[in-house]
């Protein structure tokens, strides 16, 4: 199972702005790194997870989708519940219990 640390959360002290979802997520050479490693199936266990990791927080997959804002704003949330989704499904794949979805399927011979 995927073991994402996250900060302590911190209470706004004011009207927050979500940021745009279009703006792409920060990464580092270590990053880039650990992608390019897994492409080749060469990726150390370590740079598996900084990837896998990446990847969950790029797609915004525990950010509040919503962007308030009008016509912009939908559009906004539109997008950012698009990427959500691509989350959603990582995290789904990666926590699902298979020995329990087996014996609801047939597996083929």
């Amino acid at each position: 199972m995927l073991a994402v640390k996250t900060e302590k959360p911190v209470k706004p002290s004011g009207k927050v702005e979500a940021p745009s979802p279009m703006i792409p997520h920060p990464w580092d050479l270590p990053d880039a790194k650990a992608f390019q490693m897994l492409a080749e199936g060469q990726a150390t266990p370590e740079q598996q997870t900084r990837a896998l990791k990446w990847l969950i927080e790029a797609c915004g997959t525990y950010d509040e989708p919503f962007r308030p804002g009008g016509s912009e704003g939908d559009r906004d949330t539109a997008y950012a519940c698009g990427k959500r989704s691509i989350g959603l499904q990582v995290v789904k794949l990666v926590n699902i219990n298979l020995s329990a979805f087996r014996k609801t399927k047939k597996e083929p011979t």
